[in-house]
C-alpha cells in the first residue's frame, strides 16, 4: 500500500483541525468580550438607575398673631369679708330689727338690749363731774389766795377727772346697748331672737359682706407668673350667667400639699344677686402673645413623649419645635413656642425626623 495518499490525507485532516480550533477561538473571543462589555453596560445603567428618593411631605405657611391667651381655671363664690356681731354687755334682746337674708347698711341698729338702771348711772355719773367741777373751781381760787394748798388743789382735780372717767364708762355701757351693724352686706345667719337674754361676747348674728363678690381659685406654678393685680377676667357660673371681674389679690405662698396659688377674683355686685358658695368657671386674660393659629392634626410627639410642631426650613430639613398650646377653639388651636414665620408640615410630620432632608410641596398645590 502506498504511503504518499494516507500521508497527505493526515496532513489534510491536521489543517482542517487547526483552522477549525482557530475559528472556534476568535467565536468565544467574541463571546467572551460581548459578555464582558455587557456587564460593563448593565453596572453602569445600573449605577444611572440608582438615585436617591426623598421623603415628600406638605408644608403650610404659617405667620404669627397676636392672641390673648386664656388660663381656665374653676373655682367658688365667697363674701369679701364677713363679721360675727357679738354683744358687748350682759341684758335682754327687747328689739331684733333684722331677719336672716335682709340686706343691712352700715350703722344700721341690729338690735337693742333692755337698759335697766345704766341710764341712772349715766345720770348720776354726770352730777358727779358737775359737782367735782364746782369743787375745783372753788378750790381753785381759794389756792391763788393761799387759803388752799397745792397738794389740795391736786386733790380735787383727780377727783374731777375720775367722775369724767366714771361718766365716760357709764356713756359706754349704755351705747352698748345698742348693737349696730359694722359695714353694710346681707344677715347671713341670726344666733337670737327677741326676748332672749344675753351676755357679754354672745353671738348676735353673721354678716357677709357680698359686694363686690370674690370669686375664689387656685393656680399652678406653671401659671403663676401670667397674672397680676388688675388683670380682667370672665366668670361664668353653673346657671350661664356671665360677669366680668378683676384679680384683686394673688397668694404669695403656695399651698404645700397642692402647689397652688391662691387667687380671688372680685366682681361688682351691688344687686346681691350672686351669692356665695357657687361654683364658678374662671377665664383668666392675659397679655397678648404672638402664637399661630393651625389645626390639631399637624400636633406630633418626639422621642421624650413632649407635643410639638415639626417644621421645614429653607434647606428643607425637618425641624421640632415644643409647643404651648394657647387657646383651643372650634375652628382649630393657637400655639407659641414656634418661629413667628414658619413653614409647618401638616401631612408626613410622623414618617420624617429632625434634621433629615424631605422633598417639601406647598399644602394646597
Amino acid at each position: 500500500m502506498k504511503r504518499g495518499p494516507i500521508i497527505a490525507a493526515l496532513i489534510a485532516l491536521v489543517a482542517i483541525v487547526w483552522i477549525m480550533s482557530g475559528q472556534a477561538g476568535d467565536e468565544n473571543g467574541e463571546s467572551i468580550a460581548s459578555t464582558s462589555g455587557d456587564a460593563s453596560s448593565a453596572d453602569d445603567a445600573k449605577e444611572k438607575s440608582v438615585e436617591v428618593v426623598l421623603p415628600s411631605v406638605r408644608v403650610l405657611e404659617s405667620v404669627a398673631q397676636p392672641r390673648i391667651q386664656e388660663i381656665s381655671l374653676f373655682g367658688r363664690t365667697e363674701a369679701e369679708r364677713y363679721v360675727d356681731v357679738r354683744a358687748e354687755t350682759d341684758g335682754l334682746i327687747v328689739a331684733l330689727n333684722v331677719e336672716e337674708g335682709d340686706l343691712i347698711s352700715d350703722g344700721d341698729l341690729i338690735a337693742r338690749l333692755a337698759i335697766n338702771d345704766r341710764q341712772a348711772r349715766v345720770d348720776d355719773a354726770f352730777a358727779q363731774v358737775k359737782y367735782r367741777e364746782v369743787a375745783f373751781e372753788a378750790a381753785e381760787e381759794l389756792s391763788k389766795k393761799q387759803f388752799r394748798s397745792e397738794v389740795q388743789l391736786a386733790e380735787e382735780l383727780s377727783a374731777l377727772e375720775s367722775a369724767r372717767a366714771a361718766l365716760i364708762i357709764a356713756r359706754v355701757e349704755l351705747a352698748r346697748t345698742r348693737i349696730n351693724a359694722p359695714f353694710g352686706g346681707v344677715v347671713e345667719e341670726l344666733y337670737v331672737e327677741h326676748g332672749k337674754s344675753v351676755q357679754a361676747g354672745d353671738t348676735i348674728l353673721r354678716i357677709n359682706d357680698l359686694d363686690p363678690i370674690v370669686v375664689a381659685a387656685q393656680i399652678t406654678e406653671r401659671d403663676i407668673d401670667h397674672v397680676e393685680l388688675g388683670q380682667r377676667a370672665r366668670i361664668r357660673l353653673a346657671s350661664g350667667r356671665e360677669y366680668e371681674g378683676v384679680v384683686g389679690y394673688i397668694a404669695n405662698t403656695a399651698n404645700t400639699e397642692t402647689r397652688t396659688f391662691r387667687i380671688e377674683i372680685k366682681i361688682a355686685n351691688p344687686d346681691i344677686d350672686i351669692s356665695a358658695g357657687l361654683t364658678a368657671e374662671v377665664g383668666l386674660f392675659t397679655k397678648p402673645v404672638l402664637a399661630h393659629h393651625v389645626s390639631p392634626a399637624v400636633l406630633t410627639l418626639d422621642d421624650l413623649g413632649r407635643i410639638g410642631i415639626k417644621t421645614v426650613d429653607g434647606n428643607d430639613q425637618v425641624a421640632f419645635f415644643p409647643i404651648e398650646i394657647i387657646a383651643d377653639t372650634a375652628m382649630g388651636i393657637w400655639i407659641s413656642g414656634i418661629p413667628d414665620q414658619s413653614r409647618i408640615i401638616s401631612v408626613g410630620q410622623e414618617f420624617v425626623l429632625p434634621g433629615q432632608t424631605v422633598d417639601s410641596v406647598a399644602a394646597g398645590s
